[in-house]
């Protein structure tokens, strides 16, 4: 008489299963999301930090070294596949203490904006604005 009681136990085990899967599904795809928005974060962070070591080696980083900066950012955001929606080199301090600031600025595009929205977290736009800034010191 048990074989009764085990069929309810696995049929009621199948519906919970079937409760629980969409949100599985939604957790999964917020991850991946979320992954990669950080690691493209990372990467402009890295490209910022690359460019300013340029901009603070490079004679005259504003003017014509300029190329030269956005040469190097672009190159560490080439594995990526962005494209930069600006590169700006700005030079701060007196002479001697002068510092280089590299700001990149990049767009996100979300794959699963839709679960962003379903869950609550309204305020994320499709594409999402990214930048990160940099500053160093001239050698």
């Amino acid at each position: 008489m048990t074989t009764g009681r085990s069929s309810r136990e696995s049929g009621v085990a199948l519906i919970e299963f079937a409760f629980i899967l969409p949100f599985l599904f939604v957790l999964t795809f917020v991850v991946i999301d979320l992954s990669r928005a950080f690691y493209l974060k990372s990467m402009i962070t890295a490209a910022a930090r690359e460019g300013a070591r340029v901009a603070a080696v490079t004679p005259d980083p504003s003017g014509v070294g300029r190329d030269s900066v956005v040469a190097r950012v672009s190159k560490v955001l080439q594995p990526t596949g962005m494209t930069t929606d600006s590169i700006r080199v700005t030079l701060d301090g007196t002479t001697g203490n002068q510092t280089a600031t590299v700001k990149v600025a990049t767009h996100f595009d979300w794959l699963y904006l839709g679960l962003f929205n379903y869950v609550g977290a309204s305020a994320i736009t499709n594409p999402q604005s990214l930048s990160a800034s940099s500053v160093m010191r001239f050698e």
